[in-house]
């Protein structure tokens, strides 16, 4: 799989580099925040690794550019079906079924969604204030 191809379908792996946040450039000293800004495809070919490639390529890149997306990490529709379902399981386990019932109809409305749609639509205000923080971000 090509960078292109890899950039046109969803990248499965992000690396973070190891640096210290304050030489970051995702950082923001401010907010205490990381974030990023939507990458053009020139950008993502740059630091795109094929999986293949990794051994020898992965360390100077992150080394270059802090990051780095490893692609066919996933090698087909199936097998990237079999891993969102894994991870909704996961999610799952983190939701609290039995809150639901007395939670407000906001939260049983997104909670369908999650159940209906997958992990995409888990509640954004939920991974940024949770789960993120959990992870250390």
């Amino acid at each position: 799989e090509s960078p292109a191809q890899a950039f046109a379908r969803v990248a499965v792996a992000a690396t973070a580099s190891g640096l210290p946040a304050a030489t970051c450039p995702a950082f923001n000293r401010f907010s205490g925040k990381y974030s990023a800004r939507l990458q053009t495809r020139e950008e993502f070919e740059q630091i795109a690794v094929p999986l293949e490639e990794a051994p020898t390529r992965l360390r100077s890149v992150l080394d270059e550019f802090g990051y780095a997306v490893v692609t066919g990490v996933i090698s087909s529709e199936k097998e990237l079906h079999e891993f969102e379902e894994d991870f909704k399981r996961d999610l799952m386990d983190l939701v609290d079924a039995d809150a639901l019932q007395d939670a407000p109809p906001g939260v049983k409305r997104a909670y369908e969604r999650f159940l209906e749609e997958g992990p995409v639509a888990f509640p954004v205000a939920t991974v940024t204030k949770y789960l993120t923080q959990a992870a250390g971000f």
